[in-house]
């Protein structure tokens, strides 16, 4: 085959917003093994795609594969060289939609079979909104081709060949998935979730303009076909986590979903909501009217808050203890944000939030220091400068945690539910968890990487 190469190519990624620390990067590898899609699409291969980006190569088959990624981050702490690789990756997209190069992949039905929940999966990575119509076709490449692949999705519903039974406590992408791989092999998967509708994070953590909840339907809609039993309405606590005897293996995907709080003056008044709160809200109820709106956070829920927010037709501003170097958001992300209208302003936090029984404003403090000397969250304040910011809505996005209360040490816990990270077993030996119940808010794909291996443990445990 004779190869298509650009010798200006790493160049064009260099010089693109993100794309600068590709210089730094020597495909070490690093990245590709720590990438939890990488083990299941072969695709997505970071340092090979790197390596083909920096000879130039156009029409190798990887050379398509940077569009898959769904900047998880779950490569950039690891890094030894401290590559940003999901903003290279986003600058290779950039430029691709620019140059009118669309992923061709999404016509290979077998490379999207690979992927757990294709719908899901693709729409993130993808991204297609992040890409204005006056430059690519992007956009609508990828919804014709979405659609067109949800007619073809169908599956032969498989033969049930185990006498176990496994029970999915939480239907997010972790449970989602570990079911997926659970009943394609013959076991028989119940999933019990605690909200009205399925989909965890997914339908109600997610803002309809990251991903319309129209797919997050027609996944759940794939797996009952294939003969999963998902029930609603179904809470599961302390006193009635014992009622799952009956079952050979249980899987706990029951997410982050304990707030933290500011521990500030004024924060239980009315108009201050938690950011999974809001989002919740919007997601289930639909979008209302704001006015004045501050979010305070500079994380990935943060702006998936205010992009919302701005969607309610009110003004909005965010807070951040963080520099503006320092924000821990994707820089894509964030001029998205900017160019609905979403002001920033880095490096402060709350002293306290104004107001009698109704939020009226808060009071800001200039943050000098988030972290110490060791890494760890230490923020320091001048205390001498402050400001007033009038508003009627203050999102926090300030993160959340675990809630394992309901397992009154029915297994062991610490932040979060401790496991094997090999097996994802818990110390009750057909108990196994994973995701944001494990690691604390994580990625989409992290968590589904763990669905999957804790069904292939499981899978392995009953087969033998």
């Amino acid at each position: 085959m004779r190869y298509r190469v650009d010798p200006e190519f790493k160049h064009k990624i260099i010089n693109r917003e993100g794309g600068a620390s590709f210089k730094t990067c020597f495909q070490c590898g690093t990245c590709t093994a720590k990438c939890p899609v990488s083990q299941h699409v072969d695709l997505l291969r970071p340092n090979k795609i790197l390596h083909i980006a920096k000879l130039g190569i156009q029409n190798h088959l990887h050379s398509n594969g940077f569009w898959l990624c769904a900047g998880c981050n779950a490569c950039v702490s690891t890094c030894p060289q401290g590559v940003d690789l999901p903003a290279i990756m986003h600058a290779m997209k950039s430029l691709a939609a620019e140059e009118n190069q669309i992923p061709r992949f999404l016509c290979d039905y077998e490379v999207l079979r690979e992927i757990p929940f294709p719908l899901i999966y693709t729409w993130l990575c993808l991204d297609p909104d992040s890409f204005p119509r006056y430059h690519s076709n992007v956009n609508e490449w990828v919804r014709r081709s979405i659609q067109g692949y949800l007619r073809r999705y169908q599956e032969a519903k498989p033969d049930i060949t185990h006498k176990e039974k496994v029970a999915v406590i939480g239907s997010g992408p972790a449970g989602l998935s570990c079911a997926w791989e659970l009943i394609r092999c013959g076991f028989s998967v119940t999933i019990l979730e605690r909200e009205e509708q399925a989909g965890g994070m997914l339908r109600t953590g997610l803002p309809a303009h990251r991903l319309p909840k129209e797919l997050v339907d027609s996944e759940i809609q794939h797996l009952e076909a294939l003969g999963v039993v998902v029930k609603t309405n179904e809470d599961v606590d302390a006193s009635t986590f014992n009622e799952f005897a009956g079952y050979d293996a249980v899987f706990l995907a029951t997410g982050s979903h304990r707030k933290r709080r500011l521990h500030v003056e004024g924060e239980e008044l009315s108009g201050v909501i938690h950011a999974i709160d809001f989002l919740k809200t919007m997601n289930t109820r639909g979008l209302s009217s704001l006015d004045r709106v501050i979010v305070i956070g500079g994380g990935g829920v943060a702006i998936d808050a205010a992009r919302t927010a701005i969607r309610c037709g009110g003004g909005v501003r965010m807070f951040c203890l963080e520099a503006r170097n320092e924000i821990p958001g994707h820089e894509w992300e964030l001029q998205q944000a900017f160019a609905e209208g979403v002001e920033l302003e880095p490096s402060w936090g709350v002293q306290r939030i104004l107001g009698e029984k109704i939020v009226e404003g808060l009071i800001l403090k200039r943050c000098i220091q988030v972290f110490d000397g060791q890494g760890r969250f230490h923020p320091v304040y001048d205390e001498e400068k402050t400001k007033r910011v009038n508003a009627d809505t203050i999102i926090l996005a300030i993160g959340q945690g675990p809630d394992v209360s309901y397992l009154d040490k029915l297994v062991k816990v610490g932040r979060g539910i401790i496991i094997d990270p090999n097996t994802m077993m818990t110390s009750e030996n057909r108990v196994y968890a994973g995701g944001d119940a494990v690691r604390g808010v994580a990625s989409i794909m992290e968590a589904m990487d763990d669905g999957k291996q804790a069904a292939s443990t499981i899978i392995k445990r009953f087969s033998s």
